[in-house]
This record gives C-alpha cells, sequence and structure tokens, in this order.
C-alpha cells in the first residue's frame, strides 16, 4: 500500500464517520444515502422490463412507493449523488415525475410491469440524468440473482 492509498482510506474512513454522525431527528447523512441509493435501484428495476422479468419475486406497489417516497426525500433535498449520463439534466422536473410514476403505481396490478409504469420511471430517471447508453430495453444485468441487488421489504437495514 502506498502513502495514496493510505490517505485516500483515511479521508474515506473520516468521511463515513462524519456522515454517520446523527442528526437530532436521528437520521444522518449517510443514511440519506442509502435510502436513495436503494430507491434509484428500484427505479431502474421499473424503467427496465428485462431487470424486472429478472426478478424471482414480484414487490409490492406499497414497497415501491416507499421507494419513491425517499426518492422524493432526497429531491427535496436537492441532492444529485448520481454522475449525469447527458447534459443539461431537467433536475427541476423531478418532483413532478415523481409524482407521475406514483400516479402510474397505484394504477398498476401486479404481477406484470405496465407500460405506464415503465414510461414513468424512465421520465424520472431522465430528470435525474441518467439514461443508459444502451438503452432501458438493453440494459446489461448484473452477475447472479437480480434480487439479490435490490433492497426488500424482510431485508432493510
Amino acid at each position: 500500500m502506498n502513502n495514496d492509498d493510505a490517505d485516500a482510506d483515511a479521508f474515506l474512513g473520516q468521511a463515513l464517520s462524519d456522515a454517520a454522525k446523527r442528526r437530532p431527528d436521528g437520521s444522518s447523512v449517510l443514511d440519506d444515502f442509502r435510502s436513495s441509493f436503494h430507491a434509484l435501484s428500484w427505479l431502474q428495476v421499473l424503467a427496465a422490463p428485462n431487470a424486472f422479468r429478472a426478478l424471482s419475486r414480484c414487490p409490492s406497489v406499497a414497497h415501491l412507493l416507499g421507494m419513491l417516497d425517499a426518492f422524493v426525500a432526497y429531491v427535496r433535498r436537492d441532492e444529485r449523488d448520481t454522475t449525469p449520463t447527458f447534459a443539461p439534466v431537467p433536475y427541476e422536473l423531478r418532483e413532478e415525475r415523481a409524482i407521475a410514476l406514483r400516479r402510474a403505481l397505484l394504477a398498476w396490478t401486479p404481477p406484470m410491469l405496465d407500460a405506464n409504469v415503465v414510461h414513468a420511471a424512465r421520465q424520472l430517471l431522465e430528470a435525474e440524468g441518467l439514461r443508459p447508453p444502451e438503452g432501458w430495453d438493453n440494459l446489461p444485468l448484473p452477475p447472479g440473482r437480480m434480487d439479490d441487488y435490490l433492497l426488500w421489504p424482510d431485508k432493510a437495514e
């Protein structure tokens, strides 16, 4: 390990320690990041039918609405944890598009993924600056079980 690695590890360790410090309401910056990460992961699954079909079980609408609520909280903090894949990004449309996705989710009857949900999720991710170069219909899947990459209600942190 060279000095640069040691400095980077020390910096990361301090950053995580600082992020984990609790606010008066019990939340932390690290909690915020985790919530937004999990919400974005679910949004990407809703935007990519091949990823949704790779799930071994269907998420409940209630769970997806909870993930969407976490994303809206992230938007309201005006956070931007992702690196945009294009520019300019219409960040100002994030909350409006989250509301549109909420409507689509409430009208959806699982287990088949509804085209309105897919469209609304893609529109929301576009407002977050995310558009995969290969397109949502050809999104590469991670190795292993798709379920293992997502936060499920029975696996909540």
